[in-house]
């Protein structure tokens, strides 16, 4: 029997081009399917997380169909992303697993992606058979390691402060496109809502007028200190917002359970409060309504990015120098001594983000929305 490498079979049942029979493509025979698509170049991306990461490296995606035209991408990533990745542009999207690392092992690829630095991944990018790899993989003493000359920059900047806080100007999209050896565009975000996913927003967001609805995003993440704007500047910027003819919406995750519960039962805030529980689909869909989007270094703002929603972007302890906005945003960074730091936990009071007005993030949004 042959070996077949069409993208349509499965091998656990008849193909669905096939009403039920054998793939033709498999026996000792002349006859062909008119169905028949070669998987061509193999195509392994490794990168598990952080969600906002994982957004932000499927710009990757246009640049590899574009150098290879025939070609399936497998992308492995943990299973709390799976939903960040649909869409014609994978072929497969496989969680994180023993089962998922043993095929791998066993599939031979033509290019490997590896930017993850953590040890499973990067032992992953190490061990499977492949003819080019790029991003991060591990040496002979189990140490992080560039996998190629073009990904040594992008290596740097994770051991040399200077470079990834002042030095470098180049955008994350840009740096693994260069890393990759794949053209740089820019390269858009690949987030597609499906026609289901559009019509439940609409239907979800018609009690919010017809102003302009400018989203309010609570949530940081707890990767890093630093990247929660306080409050009541919240606050504050919503009630010059509604002053202005502005809808705000507030937005949250679970982790600003509490917060956005104690904010929605005050009467004094102007503004609408969807809710925080929302799935990964149905928060993308939500933001793809807004005008603009006020938000720290998060998923929200890549999410934003993504949708081409107009991107105020807060920063304190992390750099704003490796964010993409398309021409349709800007970063807002609070100047302070210590920043921008990358602190789990800060010393201080978190001035960086404090450091950020309201008159400037106001500013701001008046000139993006007119």
């Amino acid at each position: 029997m042959k070996e077949l490498d069409c993208r349509h079979f499965t091998g656990d049942k008849p193909c669905g081009f096939s009403s039920g029979s054998c793939c033709p493509c498999l026996l000792e025979t002349t006859e062909t399917c008119m169905h028949y698509e070669p998987l061509g170049k193999m195509i392994l991306i490794i990168k598990l997380g952080a969600l906002g990461d994982v957004l932000r490296t499927t710009t990757l995606l246009p640049a590899l169909k574009k150098k290879f035209p025939k070609s399936a991408v497998v992308w492995v990533t943990k299973e709390g992303a799976m939903p960040l990745l649909q869409g014609k542009a994978i072929y497969k999207r496989l969680p994180w697993s023993v089962d998922t690392v043993s095929w791998a092992e066993n599939v031979y690829w033509d290019v490997v992606v590896s930017l993850d630095k953590e040890e499973g991944p990067t032992a992953l990018a190490r061990s499977v058979n492949a003819a080019q790899k790029y991003g991060f993989g591990r040496n002979r003493k189990g140490l992080l390691t560039p996998l190629s000359r073009s990904s040594e920059y992008l290596f740097r900047l994770g051991v040399d402060d200077s470079l990834k806080f002042t030095g470098n100007e180049k955008t994350y999209p840009r740096l693994i496109a260069e890393a990759c050896e794949v053209e740089w565009g820019p390269n858009p975000y690949v987030l597609e809502l499906s026609r289901e996913e559009k019509a439940w927003v609409a239907e979800f967001a018609e009690p919010w007028g017809e102003r302009p609805l400018i989203g309010l995003n609570l949530g940081s993440g707890d990767g890093f200190a630093g990247k929660r704007w306080p409050i009541e500047y919240f606050i504050e910027l919503a009630r010059l917002a509604h002053e202005s003819g502005l809808t705000p919406i507030f937005l949250g995750g679970r982790q600003e359970e509490e917060i956005y519960a104690s904010l929605r039962a005050r009467k004094d805030i102007p503004g609408f409060f969807p809710g925080y529980d929302f799935s990964l689909r149905r928060f993308f869909a939500i933001v793809s309504r807004l005008k603009a989007m006020i938000s720290g270094d998060s998923l929200a703002m890549h999410a934003a990015i993504a949708q081409g929603v107009h991107t105020i972007a807060l920063f304190g302890s992390t750099t704003e120098r490796e964010i993409e906005f398309y021409g349709n945003g800007e970063a807002v960074v609070g100047k302070v001594p210590c920043g921008p730091c990358y602190r789990r936990v800060c010393p201080t009071r978190e001035e960086c983000m404090m450091a950020v007005t309201v008159g400037q993030v106001f500013s701001r949004l008046k000139e993006a929305v007119g």
